[in-house]
């Protein structure tokens, strides 16, 4: 027996409480006071490491026990680093690249020492790449980048990034220290950098440096000719990349010519004309060169033509020369210095102009060009003068009455004279002369109505002109005779003629006659002619003309006085206006009057045909009679006088009044005050009066332009109705007046009854116009449907069910026609009787339950339960009732009553149910143990039929009598035994225990069980 012992087995990272006990024969003494003390923390389990660049996260799973934690990481160099922290992670910084490190976490706690979980390994990314340089092949745009070896790497990365979009890479191994990139753009500056690849971890990129890509060819290489300056200039699109740039330019014969500029164009010199030049850009940059060649060539301008000769005739002339180098085509342009120009064009060394104005000097050169200059290379001029230009602007004026003509003209540049010359076609011909400062000479002699054509000719020192643009002269008109004239009455117009001594003479121009009179106090043209009559129109009616004709051609008018006279037709009446006489079947014409006028003639028709109703008057009125009703006439008048008739007068439209509407009907609808009412109307449309008269004192009046017409009239009266036509001349005479009656007014005021306790309904209504009877329907909402005829105001069914809702409608009747009404009434009837209630006792829960069938239309149930002087009340919307206040051992009367919010509770039933019978109390027992009869007696219950009491030990002996007294004895008792005893109170619904009380057999046993 010692004092102390060792305890194994003990589990980490837990705390114990120690007490000690002293054991003597088996018995322990009492225990020493509690030591606290902690087990050391468990190892740190599921380490992980997350690296990134210089930095790790550690973590790892909770370890009991632990307070604490140490992170370390060490270094196969020997470096090292590390966190502590009490969570369950911890941030490692500082590590260094290309490096393997060993990971461990210490779990800490004050009790004991450190515990280190197991080592976690990782390698570090390698140090980025050192010494990054660059080189480039120019031609093909491939770079080489070159490094120093970072430790561990197993790959490097090159990076190429222009900055613009471009982005590029090439790979290397572990032991490689370049790789080659190809595809570079042209004109960049790419930043290169690389990246060592680890075995786990990359490397950070390693420093930046520069590249500069070869340049970009030229682009839009342009070469143009300055044709005036004698100049060309090369231009091209900027290069990216370049610095500078060299134009060459190689001719066909081996010329050669070069600039150089910093900008996008240059100026070559010393071009030769003539020649095709083959061009060359050249874009400089800072390492590389680039080089384009222009699609074509740069053509320079044609060389000058030499040795020209002109041979000149008339308005054209032949132009020669030598023929020149680099020329396609030429131009001859022969200019005055007024600056008339004539020119053409030619792909040989001669050319033809046409169109040389007379009366000029004209300066000849001949102007090269090719695909590069267009007319910029002239030759020297030679100078060419025309002949003199014929007369311009003639013009020859007639005297009309000497048959003489003078004819000028616009001189002429270089001429020394004129000859002017007339002639017509019929042979007559004549001439005159002017000198060289004259414009203009006279002739005489012409015949009259003839047309001659005037020309003159210019002479020159060495050439006359050709011939000036003729112009025509037409001599003064003869003058007609034997004049006649004859006025036409139908037309008005008048007819004159004449006779002319030549009219007959071949290729004579045609002169116009002019039939003149004095109207209005001046000479006015009445017509015009070439032939030797004329139809005059347009004459004034009822004027008297004298008569005059004029001669007019293009140079002379002559006018001669007439001795013939013409009278024109009467005028046609104006102002015409017609006015009826109503109910006379007349009207009368009325006009102006108008003088000299021998005789009025009036004349109707209609517009549809038919006979003409005439009258004649001296005035200036007519009456016309027998006109027809309804019926659209045309009036119209004519004058007569000096053998004539003037034109009717514009028609004057007037309808007669309107006929008298016959065959008046109307038809009435039932369901509707609608009328319609049609008639007949004999002759024209006209507007209608609708007159309609009702019995009780309606009177309406309506308007409508058709022969059917459709209304509504007050109900329940009788209507008479007439028609009268009207326009807007005259009203019609009524139509005999049509008899009709409306359908029965729908009855109104309609009010509705129930006498609940009788199944009774009644209904009243105010009476309605024209009913005869009245019909009355009341329908269930089970579809039962109860009529009523009568011809007072009110109806009674005596035979509505209970528990329905009544729809009433009430109806008017006269004739055939039954109109009801479109609104109802409602009458509701008292709810019906509760049928099949039944009642349930709930024996455990002590609760009444009370059910019946639905009674239609109800609302609410009134239940209440009596027995007594108690009685006890509820309201329900469903047909189920509980009742949880009921006594013990009562009967109960349970009534149902229906209710509904327009009839009283008066159908009510009911049912009896008795309750439970109440717990038997009072409970005594006395054993005699001679006999071992045991006697069990307790005080009667309430609503109990019969007792059972029934003893029971704990070893399961048990024995029962029964009685429907307040006692019952139980033979042949053991004595010596303990007994429960309890009595049951039964009845139909129920049976109740009371509680229990003890017995020992062979004593006397009381008690009172509550």
């Amino acid at each position: 027996m010692g004092t102390s012992c060792d305890l194994d087995q003990l589990v980490c990272g837990q705390q114990y409480s120690v007490t000690v006990e002293a054991i003597h024969a088996g018995c322990p003494g009492p225990a020493s006071g509690p030591v606290i003390f902690a087990t050391e923390p468990c190892v740190p389990m599921n380490v992980s490491v997350h690296y990134n660049v210089s930095d790790a996260w550690v973590m790892w799973s909770p370890a009991e026990g632990a307070t604490s934690y140490s992170v370390q990481a060490v270094a196969k160099s020997g470096s090292s680093v590390s966190c502590t922290t009490n969570t369950t992670s911890c941030f490692l910084h500082d590590l260094l690249c290309s490096h393997i490190y060993n990971f461990t976490v210490t779990a800490s706690n004050k009790a004991c020492g450190n515990v280190i979980s197991d080592t976690s390994h990782i390698t570090t990314a390698p140090c980025p790449p050192k010494n990054i340089q660059t080189s480039i092949s120019c031609d093909q745009l491939t770079a080489t980048v070159s490094w120093q070896q970072s430790n561990l790497a197993v790959g490097y990365i090159g990076y190429f990034d222009n900055q613009s979009g471009h982005y590029t890479s090439c790979v290397g191994t572990g032991t490689d220290t370049s790789c080659v990139v190809s595809g570079l753009r042209c004109g960049s500056v790419y930043r290169v950098w690389v990246k060592a690849l680890g075995e786990q971890y990359n490397s950070t990129d390693s420093s930046v440096v520069s590249l500069t890509s070869a340049p970009c060819q030229p682009r839009s290489i342009e070469a143009f000719i300055d044709c005036q300056a004698h100049s060309a200039t090369i231009s091209w699109q900027p290069s990216v990349g370049a610095v500078s740039y060299a134009a060459v330019l190689t001719s066909s014969s081996g010329q050669t010519t070069s600039c150089f500029t910093n900008a996008t164009s240059c100026y070559p010199s010393s071009l030769l004309c003539g020649e095709e030049y083959n061009v060359t850009i050249k874009a400089l940059g800072e390492a590389c060169n680039s080089t384009a060649h222009m699609a074509g060539h740069l053509i320079t301008e044609p060389c000058a033509p030499v040795n020209l000769s002109v041979h000149y005739n008339g308005s054209a002339a032949w132009v020669m020369w030598s023929a020149t180098t680099g020329t396609s085509s030429y131009s001859v342009l022969a200019a005055t210095e007024q600056g008339l120009i004539v020119t053409c064009n030619s792909t040989t060394a001669q050319c033809y102009l046409t169109g040389l104005q007379c009366s000029q000097t004209y300066n000849i050169t001949v102007k090269t060009r090719n695909s590069a200059c267009n007319n910029t290379v002239t030759s020297v001029p030679y100078r060419l003068i025309t002949a003199p230009c014929p007369p311009t602007n003639i013009q020859a004026n007639m005297s009309c009455e000497q048959l003489s003509a003078t004819v000028s003209w616009q001189q002429s540049d270089l001429a020394v004279g004129y000859v002017t010359s007339l002639d017509e076609q019929n042979g007559h011909s004549t001439s005159c002369v002017s000198t060289n400062t004259g414009t203009f000479c006279s002739v005489f002699g012409l015949m009259c109505d003839r047309v001659y054509r005037v020309w003159v000719r210019a002479l020159g020192e060495q050439y006359n002109s050709s011939e000036s643009s003729v112009v025509h002269l037409t001599s003064a008109p003869c003058l007609p005779s034997k004049v006649a004239a004859e006025v036409s009455c139908e037309s008005g117009d008048a007819a004159v003629s004449w006779s002319s001594p030549f009219s007959l003479l071949p290729f004579r121009k045609p002169t116009n006659i002019s039939v003149m009179a004095i109207i209005g106090g001046s000479l006015q043209t009445l017509c015009t002619t070439q032939h030797s009559y004329c139809n005059v129109t347009g004459l004034t009616c009822g004027e008297t003309y004298n008569l005059s004709l004029t001669s007019t051609n293009e140079q002379c008018s002559l006018t001669a006085k007439t001795h013939v006279n013409i009278t024109t037709r009467p005028c046609t009446p104006r102002r015409v206006s017609v006015s009826l006489l109503c109910g006379n079947q007349t009207a009368v014409l009325f006009w102006d009057g108008i003088p000299d006028v021998e005789l009025h003639t009036a004349n109707a028709v209609k517009s549809s045909g038919g006979e003409f109703k005439t009258c004649n008057s001296s005035g200036s009125s007519c009456k016309l009679t027998g006109l027809d009703c309804g019926e659209m006439y045309n009036f119209t008048v004519a004058a007569y006088s000096n053998g004539c008739w003037s034109q009717a007068s514009s028609p004057t439209l007037i309808q007669t009044e309107p006929c008298q509407p016959v065959n008046v009907s109307g038809q009435t609808f039932c369901d509707s005050e609608e009328v319609q009412l049609s008639w007949y109307q004999a002759g024209a449309q006209a507007n209608y009066s609708v007159t309609a008269i009702g019995s009780l004192g309606y009177t309406g009046v309506y308007n409508t332009t058709q022969t059917l017409y459709s209304t509504t009239l007050p109900c329940g009266q009788h209507y008479k109705v007439t028609v009268q036509a009207r326009n807007s001349h005259c009203d019609g005479i009524p139509s005999s007046p049509f008899f009709f009656k409306t359908g029965p007014c729908i009855p109104r005021d309609v009010v509705t009854s129930a006498q609940c306790m009788y199944s009774v309904g009644s209904v009243s209504w105010g009476p309605s116009d024209g009913a005869e009877s009245y019909i009355a329907k009341a329908t269930g909402l089970d579809g039962h449907t109860h009529l009523c005829l009568t011809n007072t105001t009110s109806c009674t069914w005596t035979d509505l069910h209970c528990g329905e809702q009544y729809i009433v409608v009430v109806g008017a009747k006269a004739d055939s026609c039954i109109r009801m009404a479109s609104n109802s009434s409602v009458i509701h009837m008292n709810s019906c009787r509760p049928q099949n209630l039944a009642a349930n006792v709930n024996c455990d829960k002590k609760v009444v339950s009370l059910g019946w069938d639905i009674s239609n239309r109800t609302e609410t149930y009134m239940v209440s339960a009596e027995t007594g002087d108690e009685v006890i009340s509820l309201s329900t919307n469903i047909t189920t009732a509980l009742f949880s206040e009921f006594m013990c051992g009562q009967n109960y009367n349970l009534t149902v009553t229906p209710s509904n919010q327009h009839c009283p509770d008066i159908s009510s039933a009911s049912v009896f149910v008795q309750t439970w019978p109440c717990m038997p109390v009072g409970i005594s027992t006395m054993q005699n143990c001679i006999s071992s009869i045991v006697m069990v007696a307790w005080n009667s219950s309430k609503g109990s039929d019969y007792y059972t009491a029934t003893m029971q030990t704990d070893t399961g002996i048990s024995q029962m009598c029964m009685s429907k007294t307040n006692m019952c004895s139980v033979p042949s008792l053991t004595c010596g035994h303990n007994f429960s005893v309890s009595v049951t109170a039964s009845n139909q619904q129920c049976n109740i225990t009371s509680r229990e009380t003890r017995l020992q057999s062979g004593e006397h046993q009381s008690g009172d069980i509550v």
